[in-house]
């Protein structure tokens, strides 16, 4: 997850390396921490990213699950359930299929795909 922040924040909360050593949810703790000190905090939901990965549902996610589960009890709802926003996602092979698949129109196309999915969230 792409994270855009001032120096000051960062500084303030940091990373939680010891309970979170590496993927995943390092950022939805940190994102959550910063919520919690009293931060601004915004999410959007409306720019299309390109990332080489859509993530594994896999024993290193639940175990980060327990892990936030359990470090955030005391503020979660009772019964929360982690949700996902929508995904598109592409396989290319070249340069040209990148750039094709990119062209604004696509592009256009997929946001609207993204909006309308995440619109029933």
């Amino acid at each position: 997850m792409p994270l855009a922040l001032q120096r000051r924040v960062f500084a303030a909360i940091g990373f939680d390396a010891a309970v979170f050593d590496h993927f995943p949810l390092y950022d939805l703790d940190f994102s959550f921490r910063v919520y919690r000190a009293g931060f601004k905090l915004a999410v959007c939901r409306d720019i299309v990213l390109i990332h080489e990965s859509t993530g594994r549902y896999d024993a290193a996610w639940e175990d980060k699950k327990r892990r936030f589960d359990s470090k955030h009890r005391e503020h979660l709802l009772v019964g929360w359930k982690a949700k996902e926003g929508a995904r598109a996602s592409f396989s290319s092979a070249t340069r040209e299929d990148i750039l094709r698949k990119c062209a604004p129109g696509e592009l256009a196309r997929i946001a609207a795909q993204i909006e309308r999915a995440n619109s029933v969230l």
